[in-house]
Order: structure tokens, then sequence, then C-alpha cells
């Protein structure tokens, strides 16, 4: 890919996980006792862990959101996206290989409920290598290869 290629993007990448974040934050944070019912629904945590865990991610989300925005240090604002969505992904496929029956995968908070089910993942999964592809686009000016240096130096 050419390096304008690349640039498109990962522009468009960080606009793309930038609103993505940020709607999934503000879905959960504007029904915090909603969400946090979700994320006990997981019973992966400790009660006392629940909401604390439930603002975390929350406060992660919308931190990452505005380091997206911000394009400061994209490249490792991509890592932190695919270290998020990894997290999530863990998080879902213990739940799923346990048998829990959880109505709503609190993705998008309670507003826009859908269930937990394997195709969750898949589009965990999906996200992760987006993220991935934006740590690769955002890696500036390709770099030349050590035989092309040695090679101009004759």
């Amino acid at each position: 890919m050419s390096d304008t290629g690349r640039l498109f993007a990962a522009r468009g990448l960080r606009v793309f996980f930038t609103c993505l974040v940020l709607a999934a934050g503000a879905g959960k944070a504007a029904d915090l006792p909603g969400f946090i019912a979700v994320v006990e629904s997981y019973r992966s945590l400790p009660a006392a862990a629940i909401a604390p865990a439930a603002w975390l991610l929350i406060l992660t989300e919308f931190a990452l959101a505005a380091w997206l925005a911000s394009g400061h240090r994209l490249r490792a604002a991509a890592l932190a996206t695919a270290g998020l969505h990894l997290l999530y992904l863990a998080w879902l496929a213990q739940a799923l290989v346990r048998g829990l029956d959880i109505p709503n995968c609190g993705c998008f908070g309670v507003y826009w409920a859908r269930p937990l089910t394997w195709w969750s993942t898949f589009e965990d999964m999906l996200l992760l290598g987006l993220a991935f592809v934006l740590w690769h686009c955002s890696g500036g000016r390709r770099r030349v290869s050590r035989d092309a240096r040695v090679g101009d130096q004759t």
C-alpha cells in the first residue's frame, strides 16, 4: 500500500474507532445501573469489584476515544484499542465457554441490547484485526531496508 493509501486508511480507521469507542462508552454511561447489571451477568468478578469495573470500562473507553481523536502517538493508541478489544474478546469467550445465557452483551450499554453469541466474539476479532491495521497504517513512512541503505553507499 502506498504512503497515501496508508494515510487515508489510518485516518478512516482513527475516525471509525473514535466514534465506536465513544458511542460504546456513552451508551454504557447513559444507564450506569443497567450497565453494572450487565457486568454482573458475566459472573466473573467479585461483587465488590462489579461497579468499579463498570466505571473503569466506561472511563477507559472515553479516554481512548479522546486519545484516538487527538491523533497523538497513534500507533500506541492503536495498540491500546487492540488491547481493549482483546480484553472484551476474552471476557465474552469465557462467558460463552461457561455456557452463560446473557441476554445483553453490554457492548453499547443497555440501549442497544443484543444477546451474547459467538457472533459477538467474531465482531471483536474483526475489531481487533482492524486495530492492528490502524497500528500498521499509522507507522509513518516505510523504513528503508538495510540492503537498500548499503546499496546506496557504493
